[in-house]
């Protein structure tokens, strides 16, 4: 059995008598025994000339390597919500790689006397310790915090934003050398814009080398307490190029855009709603017979991860989007989400081998994934269920929300329309983004889909189930009111048009199913009462979902047609994005488990703002990758 670790380091600490943690394997402090707030005014947040620089800006990002306490983060908050301008918003964005875990948070934090309003605030919304992207959300405040859990070196290349500062806040370059390597200061060069401004406590010989090797000039300033000097500097080099590729590029981010159409009524377009409502945005959501009127209209919808035996940023991103779906669902109310746990049986023989791979390698935290003590399998106490009509209603309250069948989306004067089946304007925002589930629109007819026909059905039992979900080659989810959810049966149709009814023959299914899956739940079950519901989902080929801007085809296929023979000429430039028009889908059964941060990262791309995608996995969503694999293809016959 392999090594394999997919978890996050805990950090070793030692307290001093004054409650300031220190890190036994770099013998270093978290923030200064002499008045640590005072420490970090003077290094981070006067060496970045704060708040001065972001007065005039609608937008300002801060980027941080070492979140470690989050000392300077809750100073920069409570700088930032004092000289705040009216609508502004500020990015935070940090680097961890041994996260603190709550408890030892808030020990830390009780050295943080004027900040214990906004510590406690963070300590509700820290995230678990798994490895991949976290967001965290300050609404009140108009700030987003936006957390890499892992190491610095695996961490800045999946970064795209460029930031208007630098906190750099690692250990001591004596002891942790790869927080400051030549790596290092050319990916801070890739991610400033210029003027950008840097600051830390260290004023090594090497580190004023590699900053000003990578472009940035630097001066010493004094210091704070028992250290003399500190270092400024200010990006005035030439970034080094992108390292996204050009064939699947970023939308170029509309700042000015005040109103969105969203065409969709499912949890993927509920997402989409409520990411750009909360920014303030005028969103009109259209879908044909109501919010929740297709596959996202089951009366119970399972919530869990996808769970691979990859340490990749497309793995990662499932067991993150899984995290940040359940604390999503969970802020919305207890009656729309129900943490009743997931016990996860072996659906195949090998299945058996890869739980207990999955469990030892920490995929997720040991109180969120362990060993089923009832047999083979394995519980993951962090899903749960989620009851979908409620919850789409709750993400896109504040929508304007309209009834009507769309037969296109055309773009005039800079605005997106979508069109009736009369040939009628129905309504026209400055964004749109298509969010059709299993339906179909001309910007996205050339897609790639596999289109799965479920059925599901539900009956009462004579005494309710409460305990965990169950999940095998089938499912099972005891609801509040006595009844069971099962199923479900997934036939790969050809075309999803056409009306849909639930038949008998699979209905039988479904309970030969659950038979096999619990036979005491099958037993109770009142067999005699049990309806169904049938639907299609849309999934892709690569199982990968199609998140981010549309792109225009024509000239795709004309700029990029050396794919024919299997390579790139790095001279033809970047595909062009068709101007603020987007799409999210493809998401197939796990919906409800991948909208909520898919969501977030289509509002923040359409708007300009960083994003909480690592970069490899966005570009593994990228719908413009359907183009690139026919154009290899077309080569092969």
């Amino acid at each position: 059995m392999s090594d394999l670790f997919l978890g996050l380091p805990v950090p070793h600490l030692s307290w001093s008598k004054d409650g300031v943690p220190h890190n036994l394997d770099y013998a270093d402090g978290y923030f200064s025994d002499h008045d640590g707030l005072a420490e970090t005014c003077t290094v981070f947040l006067k060496g970045c000339h704060l708040p001065d620089i972001w007065q005039d800006k609608a937008r300002f990002t801060i980027a941080e390597l070492g979140f470690g306490t989050g000392l300077n983060f809750l100073q920069t908050w409570d700088l930032w919500r004092k000289t705040r301008s009216d609508g502004a918003r500020l990015h935070f964005i940090s680097i961890e790689g041994a996260p603190f875990n709550r408890d030892d948070l808030g020990r830390a934090h009780g050295a943080f006397a004027p900040l214990q309003e906004l510590a406690e605030k963070l300590r509700t919304r820290w995230p678990d310790p798994i490895k991949g992207v976290h967001r965290l959300f300050f609404d009140e405040d108009g700030l987003t915090l936006t957390l890499y859990f892992m190491d610095v070196d695996e961490a800045l290349p999946q970064m795209e934003s460029p930031a208007d500062s630098w906190f750099l806040d690692g250990f001591a370059p004596s002891r942790n050398a790869a927080m400051w390597s030549e790596e290092v200061f050319t990916h801070l060069a890739r991610l400033s814009r210029p003027g950008t401004r840097a600051a830390t406590f260290s004023v090594a010989g090497s580190v004023r080398r590699g900053l000003q090797k990578a472009g940035f000039a630097v001066t010493k300033e004094a210091g704070h307490g028992r250290k003399r000097e500190r270092l400024e500097a200010a990006f005035e080099g030439t970034p080094p190029p992108p390292l996204r590729r050009p064939s699947r590029p970023h939308a170029p981010g509309n700042r000015e855009a005040k109103s969105v159409l969203v065409i969709g009524g499912g949890i993927a377009g509920a997402s989409i709603s409520h990411a750009f409502l909360r920014r303030g945005l005028s969103v009109t959501m259209i879908c044909k017979a109501g919010p929740g009127d297709e596959a996202s209209g089951n009366p119970a919808a399972l919530v869990s991860p996808r769970l691979d035996l990859e340490d990749t940023p497309q793995a990662r991103f499932f067991r993150t989007a899984f995290h940040h779906a359940a604390k999503t669902y969970q802020s919305l109310g207890d009656q729309i989400w129900i943490p009743c746990g997931l016990i996860r049986r072996p659906a195949h023989p090998s299945d058996v081998q890869k739980f207990s791979r999955l469990v030892a390698a920490r995929a997720l935290p040991e109180t969120a994934l362990c060993a089923d003590k009832g047999g083979p399998g394995i519980s993951l106490p962090g899903a749960g269920m989620v009851l979908p009509k409620p919850a789409i209603a709750a993400l896109s309250d504040g929508a304007q929300i309209i009834k009507a069948q769309i037969s296109s989306v055309r773009q005039k004067n800079g605005r997106w329309t979508a069109w009736g089946q009369q040939n009628q304007p129905i309504a026209s925002a400055d964004i749109a983004v298509l969010a059709l589930g299993s339906g179909t629109l001309g910007p996205v007819s050339w897609l790639s889909f596999q289109y799965l026909k479920g059925q599901v059905s539900q009956g009462m039992l004579d005494a309710p189930y409460g305990g965990p979900a169950l999940l095998a080659e089938s499912y099972a989810l005891g609801l509040d009111n006595g009844s069971l959810v099962f199923g479900a049966t997934f036939d790969e149709i050809e075309h999803p048009d056409g009306a849909l009814h639930p038949t008998a023959k699979d209905q039988e299914r479904n309970l030969t199913s659950l038979n096999t899956l619990s036979p005491t739940l099958y037993g109770h079950l009142k067999k005699n009462q049990v309806t169904s519901r049938v639907s299609v989902r849309a999934t892709t080929p690569d199982q990968m979902p199609y998140a981010g801007p549309l792109i225009d085809v024509d000239d795709f296929l004309q700029r990029f047609g050396a794919y024919r023979h299997g390579f790139l000429d790095p001279k033809v430039g970047k595909a062009q994005t068709l101007d603020n028009l987007f799409v999210l889908m493809g998401l197939g059964s796990r919906g409800f488990a991948l909208a909520p941060i898919l969501g977030e990262a289509i509002a923040a791309e359409a708007l300009g703002e960083p994003t909480p995608l690592e970069r490899l996995a966005a570009q593994a969503m990228h719908p413009a990758r359907v183009l690139e694999r026919r154009l290899k293809a077309s080569d092969q016959k």
